[in-house]
């Protein structure tokens, strides 16, 4: 019998890295232009934010983690990061134009509950809709929702915000975890690094009641 793991220390070599590379903001607002009332609260708050795409952060969003006048959005950290409990995170203004109208919008059907919804119920996973939305969008590489969060870090740290910055932002708690996977080095406040997100075409916002639509999440 062998009474201890003689390689249990071991840590194999890292394999080639497939993960796609961030949208770009031409791609995002193109994402934008072509999705549903709920990816585009997807595509809006995940750039906008920073957050983790999913049930562990944007999914679980509510009306009550936004404040009255839609410029501040708490984010309650996945479990994986219990040191920081939440984030309390500035808006920048085209975000806080979205949520105002999403509020408006909601709040007459009386849904007070989860900001990304589909016909009334939240959602777990919208894999389907958003094949089809970058099938619109004539986008035909490979862009997962989750890139929203990486196209949001990737570009604060072009613009050269500061790296501890973007760590509290999106939920890291140590800021090696953004040097492991990007790349670059840069410095600023937190505020830049909401400004540097991209500018969100927001103009369709609003114009499509959501239950006219025929796809399913």
């Amino acid at each position: 019998m062998i009474e201890e793991n003689p390689i249990r220390s071991f840590k194999a070599p890292r394999g080639p890295n497939n993960k796609p590379s961030a949208p770009t903001p031409e791609e995002i607002n193109r994402i934008l232009k072509a999705a549903r009332d709920h990816v585009r609260r997807v595509v809006v708050i995940g750039v906008g934010t920073g957050c983790r795409v999913g049930p562990s952060e944007l999914f679980d969003i509510r009306w009550s983690h936004v404040s009255e006048d839609c410029t501040k959005i708490r984010i309650y950290s996945a479990d994986k990061n219990p040191n920081i409990p939440h984030r309390d995170i500035d808006l920048k203004p085209a975000v806080t134009v979205a949520l105002r109208i999403w509020r408006e919008i909601d709040m007459a059907n009386g849904l007070t509950e989860h900001i990304i919804h589909w016909r009334s119920k939240p959602i777990d996973s919208f894999k389907t809709t958003w094949g089809s939305t970058l099938k619109r969008a004539d986008i035909g590489r490979r862009i997962r929702p989750y890139d929203c969060r990486h196209h949001s870090i990737s570009q604060a740290l072009r613009k050269k915000c500061d790296l501890k910055a973007i760590s509290i932002i999106v939920g890291h708690a140590d800021p090696t975890m953004i040097l492991r996977h990007y790349q670059e080095v840069v410095a600023e406040s937190p505020q830049e690094v909401m400004n540097s997100v991209t500018d969100l075409d927001i103009s369709e916002i609003g114009t499509e009641p959501q239950d006219l639509c025929k796809e399913t999440v």
